[in-house]
């Protein structure tokens, strides 16, 4: 059995109406878990070898753990550049010209519009449990989903709103998860409009936005006792030391040191 140390990262992106990053941070949580139902831990130090760009120490004293306890500390992230999972929409104001993207409505007549979604995987890794919600706009009508290339997708009733709700089980790594819209809709005034916002979750296993790669080490039950018999050479002793590892865990004795105060006079 092993101490076990679990890292989990957030990071939280918002985009504005461009696509370009308006704010990325970072937040964390290490657990120091003892596993075990019967052994103890203390003495339990924890070097985090680096912490560059978190505002954690490099060594954290954990202390104590009794069986199933565990040990959390949050910390923050910083300097994130780029998201795990790039989101990239691209709007078409006219599909049947398929020799450019169109980027003009054509005031007070049916425009046939597109709408795809690209949701790219930058890691080496799979990125799993996604899920996008994008509020529709009440003007985009005669909704028409293309099949994704991953996932499910379909347009849902929520809070008296038409919700895209896009379900991926996973994007392989550096793949990319393609979602293509048709609608139409008719554009009565030059006002400013958000076509709805967009959110998605999704877990990444495997992977940490910090470069730590913590170490932990401390003490466990055990018992340890010599026995001596006197050698054939006078002042000499034979010494037998042993050591019993009582716990549960895997356990390295890395020092062993014997010594015996003998009194002398004048």
């Amino acid at each position: 059995m092993l101490i076990l140390i679990d890292i989990t990262d957030k990071e939280n992106i918002l985009l504005d109406d461009k696509q370009n990053i308006k704010q990325i941070n970072g937040t964390g949580e290490i657990i120091v878990k003892n596993p075990s139902s019967r052994s103890r831990l203390w003495n339990l130090e924890m070097n985090m070898h680096e912490t560059v760009n978190t505002n954690l120490e490099r060594d954290i004293e954990v202390g104590l753990l009794n069986p199933d306890q565990e040990f959390k500390k949050q910390y923050e992230i910083k300097n994130l550049k780029t998201p795990v999972l790039t989101l990239e929409e691209i709007f078409d104001t006219n599909r049947n010209i398929t020799e450019r993207i169109n980027d003009t409505f054509i005031y007070n007549q049916l425009n046939p519009c597109s709408l795809k979604i690209n949701l790219i995987n930058t890691l080496d890794v799979p990125i799993m449990d996604i899920n996008l919600s994008r509020i529709i706009h009440h003007t985009l009508q005669n909704l028409e989903i293309n099949p994704p290339n991953f996932g499910v997708a379909s347009v849902i009733d929520e809070d008296d709103k038409k919700v895209l709700n896009w379900n991926i089980e996973s994007i392989p790594p550096k793949d990319t998860a393609i979602l293509e819209i048709k609608f139409d809709t008719i554009i009565d005034n030059n006002e400013m409009q958000s076509l709805g916002a967009t959110k998605i979750t999704y877990l990444a296993e495997n992977t940490k936005l910090s470069m730590m790669d913590p170490k932990i080490r401390g003490l466990t039950d055990s018992l340890s006792g010599i026995t001596t018999d006197e050698a054939a050479s006078p002042g000499t002793w034979e010494c037998n030391v042993e050591f019993i590892n009582e716990s549960e865990f895997k356990v390295k004795l890395k020092k062993v040191e014997a010594s015996h105060k003998i009194t002398t006079g004048s």
